[in-house]
């Protein structure tokens, strides 16, 4: 039971290290701007398709 309570400190207490960690901030940010960029790369293979 206290092996249970401890690894699920551990993982919550990682969990809050990532979050504000500047890796974490900057995947946030930077995944939306690769989306929107692979959008207008591939937008002249997608003319003339119906949605």
């Amino acid at each position: 039971m206290a092996r249970s309570i401890t690894l699920a400190f551990l993982l919550c207490a990682a969990s809050a290290s990532l979050a504000g960690c500047g890796g974490m901030n900057r995947a946030v940010t930077v995944a939306p701007q690769t989306m929107d960029d692979l959008a207008r790369q591939t937008e002249p293979f997608r003319q003339g398709r119906s949605q």
